[in-house]
């Protein structure tokens, strides 16, 4: 994990905007996550490791915190106060996530169902559910500058 977010992951940063970077890191933690509910697995869990480390601990969402510094700031919020909401909020969700895995977990089991499929549901919560908030917001409030498609000269 040191590795990958010490060297990998800003070679990423420095290739990609923020957008592109979080939409890719989300995609290959989705993607991790959804390969562990496949089934109840060490060597699954642990292979699926290897997409994640870009991504991993947050790590997706670092090149959109200057961002919505830079916009909670236009928005007339103080940086202490607007960087005291966010910690207080990935606190909330920190402390709230763990409990919701371990019910569909035990739930999963209790059913006689794949309690690998908690990794999943941690996907779709911890990936998909970003993503989809990211596409919906315009490349203008993330400070992307918008692709032009180039073509070719006859």
């Amino acid at each position: 994990c040191t590795l990958s977010c010490g060297s990998l992951a800003p070679r990423l940063r420095s290739r990609l905007d923020a957008k592109d970077f979080t939409t890719l890191t989300n995609s290959l933690n989705a993607g991790a996550f959804l390969v562990r509910g496949l089934k109840a697995s060490t060597v699954l869990w642990l292979v699926a490791m290897v997409p994640m480390l870009p991504g991993v601990n947050g790590t997706c969402a670092i090149p959109l915190k200057a961002q919505a510094t830079r916009l909670a700031i236009e928005q007339g919020f103080g940086k202490g106060e607007y960087s005291a909401w966010a910690n207080n909020m990935r606190a909330i969700v920190g402390s709230i996530a763990p409990m919701m895995y371990g019910q569909v977990y035990a739930g999963l089991a209790k059913k006689g169902m794949n309690p690998g499929l908690s990794f999943a549901f941690a996907g779709v919560l911890g990936a998909i559910v970003p993503q989809i908030m990211l596409m919906a917001m315009k490349d203008s409030d993330l400070g992307v500058v918008p692709k032009v498609a180039v073509v070719p000269a006859r």
